[in-house]
């Protein structure tokens, strides 16, 4: 009798560890990202040459991942350097996430040691190439960003490929604004002078010298950023889409794109 009863006691407990041993398997699997910890990034909003995480200062060291969504209008790039020492480069070693276009998102699976890590979020076709700033693994960062030149470039990087979440523009730079018809520049000019754009910019073809905004003959825009700005306003700029149609605002940015080439 008292054989039978710890055999009974074996089985149980035997039975005991194995249903511990299946619960844990089953939360192991649930979670295969324990460890890691994710960044959520989005560039070109509010302005194309923005850039926001949801957190920057006293991210773990280890594994980070960083996702990454475009949210502008224009191709745009996102860097993370190397280095752990912080720095204020133009460019750098790292590793970066090409978004071509509006929608599109991409990750980078970084493993950061502690330290100050430098970051580049750049888009092409404006009076600037975009912001830096940097990014604190195990200890505070300021969120001050600092402009990036137009003129920069060069530097080494790893790119990922990104995913597309919305239909890409193809980062072309004279493809139009989604849902903007096609312009006809022989309109722009007049309505360049009508509008007073000259007061701000320069432009060569124009005659026009202004300064208060970039000089859009050598900054050479994309069109759909030319567009996207003359409608919505930003950085400095006040938005002219109550003022033009979106027929004559495709005429004037199609003149300003062709004028700039």
């Amino acid at each position: 009798m008292g054989l039978a009863q710890g055999r009974r006691r074996l089985t149980g407990a035997f039975g005991f560890i194995l249903l511990l041993v299946a619960a844990l398997g089953v939360r192991a699997d649930a979670s295969p990202g324990v460890g890691a910890t994710t960044i959520n990034v989005t560039v070109g909003h509010p302005t194309e040459v923005s850039v926001k995480f949801s957190k920057s200062s006293l991210i773990p060291p280890g594994s980070v991942i960083f996702k990454v969504t475009n949210m502008g209008q224009v191709a745009h790039a996102f860097k993370v350097c190397a280095s752990p020492n912080g720095g204020t480069a133009n460019t750098c070693a790292g590793k970066s996430v090409n978004l071509a276009g509006a929608g599109l998102s991409g990750t980078l699976k970084l493993v950061l040691k502690k330290g100050k890590y430098e970051y580049l979020s750049t888009a092409d076709g404006q009076s600037v190439a975009g912001l830096k700033g940097l990014i604190g693994v195990g200890v505070v960062v300021p969120k001050a960003t600092s402009v990036i030149p137009k003129s920069a470039g060069g530097g080494t990087s790893t790119t990922t490929t990104p995913t597309s979440t919305t239909p890409s523009t193809g980062g072309a730079p004279d493809k139009p604004l989604a849902g903007m018809p096609v312009g006809n520049p022989a309109n722009g000019s007049a309505l360049f002078a009508s509008s007073g754009c000259g007061a701000c910019h320069t432009v060569v073809a124009a005659g026009s010298t202004g300064t208060a905004g970039p000089n859009l003959t050598q900054a050479k825009p994309a069109l759909a950023l030319i567009e996207f700005r003359i409608k919505n306003g930003g950085l400095d700029m006040p938005p002219f889409g109550d003022s033009l149609s979106n027929q004559q605002i495709a005429d004037l940015a199609t003149w300003v794109y062709q004028s700039t080439r």
